[in-house]
């Protein structure tokens, strides 16, 4: 799971809460991966070149999955 937000923060403690869940629903551990930076641009571009194995799950604000697409090359 990419998360495009630093460490300690409420999107962290939101996603540790719903991991159990995910595990369970899913039979897949998972493990949480930091790509802060660029307004969420980091972790989207890795998102972007994940393979769509369904493997990745990525979790960012709206605006860097809307809004910077057309604000950034």
């Amino acid at each position: 799971m990419v998360l495009t937000f630093p460490r300690g923060g409420s999107s962290e403690v939101v996603v540790r809460i719903l991991m159990p869940r995910l595990v369970e629903k899913l039979g897949q551990p998972w493990v949480v991966d930091h790509k802060p930076g660029a307004d969420g641009n980091v972790g989207m571009a890795f998102m972007e070149k994940a393979p769509p194995d369904a493997y990745t799950l990525g979790v960012g604000a709206a605006r860097a999955m809307a809004a910077n697409v057309s604000l950034y090359p």
